[in-house]
């Protein structure tokens, strides 16, 4: 579909923030879930200005969990936008809800260590005090040490990663969680129960020896 003159009824809805009509509307007609809205530069054709997926829009618009579960389709989160953004960068920069970020993880656990056009982990989009519980932290953490031992044993498959042959990047990998976990993690003592066990992600993530 085209943004400009045939978009999808869906997109439509997910514009709208009908978010009912939205999940009905992905439970009728699947094959919307599916495809790809692609906007043109006005003066050349040719050029593509964005193209997303249901998926990617719904995240961009805030949309609940209940509805970006409707638009997950097996495979959904692995696709990236035209800026090379997976629907997981898209929801820590957008939408960083740790069910909706969960979701997103468990169908592609990959995911935590694609790199975007700029070279940024979904993590590194993350807009700065935005405050995650422990217990997201530690999934997060889990994801990326299975992920990192995953590529370790599996190096011929190179597609869902950085295309860097330094033969330390999986080292690097780990001690970007232990350094998330022990230094760039700084745990807050907020009054009353509400806040108990917050935690905050800073955006300074400096790890010694990464070469981009």
């Amino acid at each position: 579909f085209f943004y400009d003159y045939n978009v999808s009824k869906l997109y439509k809805l997910i514009e709208a923030s009908e978010w009912d009509k939205v999940v009905d509307r992905a439970t009728a007609r699947p094959q919307e879930v599916r495809t790809w809205v692609i906007r043109k530069e006005e003066e050349n054709l040719d050029q593509i200005r964005w193209k997303m997926l249901p998926l990617h829009v719904a995240i961009l618009f805030r949309a609940p969990a209940y509805v970006l579960r409707a638009l997950l389709f097996p495979g959904a989160a692995t696709q990236v936008d035209d800026q090379d953004m997976l629907p997981l960068h898209l929801a820590f920069r957008h939408n960083p809800d740790e069910e909706i970020l969960k979701m997103i993880i468990q169908q592609f656990p990959r995911g935590v260590l694609v790199l975007d056009r700029k070279g940024r982990r979904p993590i590194e989009v993350t807009q700065q005090h935005v405050t995650f519980s422990v217990s997201f932290v530690h999934f997060y953490s889990e994801s990326v040490l299975l992920v990192s031992a995953l590529n370790k044993h599996n190096q011929k498959n190179n597609y869902y990663y950085n295309n860097n042959n330094n033969s330390n990047i999986h080292s690097i990998f780990v001690i970007i969680i232990f350094s998330l976990i022990f230094i760039i993690i700084s745990y807050h003592h907020c009054s009353g129960t509400q806040n108990e066990g917050k935690i905050q992600i800073q955006k300074q993530i400096q790890i010694q020896g990464q070469d981009r």
